[in-house]
């Protein structure tokens, strides 16, 4: 069913029919837009935060953030100045924590060498930590009318379903052939318009699953539907290879404190804070005989079979790697010499919701069925 043959892929784009999809597109948003508060504003600053929350976050679980930043750092320039652990705290929850990071580095880019101005065009948006083409199309196009169309998944699936574009999707070698499609129904003279259009149309219509064909104006023009083939476009065999990694994690504590670890190491979330732990290649609770060592490592007592409690396995899910992690809790007294010690911090539990930490730790933190080390 594909349309655009492998063998000349621009000479057959020239004969692809797209009667008025960009008209038909308009007319639909004019009357089905979803309304958003980053929508109809003109700030980058405020476009390029939203953006970047929204990047791995649904709508509905990024917007009360996106709202909590905009109200504590109105401008860039007050963002530049925040700490990255204030930062941190903010972002507690949408996980992704690079996110964070790139975002505070570039606001202070943007303050340090365009005098806390948002650069105006594509290129220099595009250059900016943490910002990738969809990101920089997103902002040049509705902060600056410039004609950028963005490329995201719900971008992705109207056009390959509109075209009947039988390839990957994900695949890197097909990323010109669906730019080149999606140039073809492209409303320059509105950029800003169709971007948030068509976005809004493959999240509400023309879903991945259980697409609204019958209410969809591009029925009768649509290879997937006319084909009967919405079901198997857009096509995704690439997948994300994810490594598997066991932590182990030392919660030492009494009944007011915790001592908590931050994370340097250029790894998976780098300047959060965990616990003390060590990394083993196999999904296993750690032997008595090892669990001793390492709490003696850290407290310098030699700990019973009973002292110790024992919370896991849970998991969490990054891009590329699936964290496994068992919890060993151990009850001390002299907390504060075995932070100073061994460059710990030692924290009040009620105040420990207040530091960012990684999901799989807050999950620790809020689960009290600690069953006994066996």
């Amino acid at each position: 069913m594909y349309i655009v043959s492998d063998f000349s892929f621009r000479r057959d784009l020239s004969i692809l029919k797209t009667p008025n999809f960009s008209k038909q597109l308009l007319k639909w948003y004019s009357k089905n837009a979803r309304s958003h508060p980053w929508k109809k504003i003109k700030n980058p600053y405020f476009i390029w935060l939203s953006e970047i929350i929204l990047q791995q976050t649904r709508v509905e679980a990024g917007t009360p953030y996106y709202l909590k930043f905009i109200e504590t750092y109105p401008t860039i320039q007050q963002l530049a100045k925040a700490s990255q652990d204030e930062v941190y705290s903010l972002w507690k929850g949408l996980g992704y924590y690079s996110r964070a990071r790139n975002l505070h580095h570039t606001a202070k880019t943007i303050v340090d060498k365009h005098n806390g101005q948002f650069p105006e065009n594509y290129e220099a948006i595009l250059a900016l930590k943490g910002i990738g083409p969809y990101t920089a199309a997103a902002i040049a196009s509705f902060a600056f009318d410039l004609p950028y169309p963005v490329m995201d998944g719900n971008v992705k699936r109207v056009i390959a379903r509109y075209y009947g574009y039988t390839k990957d999707v994900m695949a890197a070698a097909n990323k010109k052939e669906l730019q080149l499609l999606l140039d073809q129904s492209f409303n320059k003279k509105q950029p800003a318009l169709f971007n948030q259009a068509i976005m809004d149309f493959g999240a509400t219509v023309c879903k991945p699953k259980s697409p609204n064909c019958q209410a969809c104006p591009f029925s009768k023009t649509c290879l997937a539907f006319q084909q009967n083939e919405v079901k198997s476009i857009p096509l995704r065999i690439s997948k994300i290879k994810r490594r598997d990694r066991y932590f182990h994690y030392l919660v030492i504590k009494d009944d007011k404190h915790i001592l908590f670890k931050k994370r340097q190491d250029k790894d998976i979330w780098q300047h959060l804070y965990d616990f003390p732990s060590i990394e083993h290649d196999e999904n296993k609770q750690l032997s008595l005989k090892v669990l001793k060592g390492f709490v003696k490592e850290y407290t310098h007592v030699s700990a019973k079979k009973a002292d110790i409690l024992v919370k896991g396995p849970k998991s969490q899910i990054l891009s590329h790697q699936r964290i496994i992690a068992r919890f060993y809790t151990i009850y001390q007294s002299d907390l504060k010499s075995i932070a100073k010690e061994n460059d710990l911090d030692l924290v009040q539990l009620k105040n420990s919701s207040s530091f960012a930490v990684p999901k799989i730790i807050d999950w620790y933190l809020k689960d009290n069925s600690i069953s006994l080390f066996s």
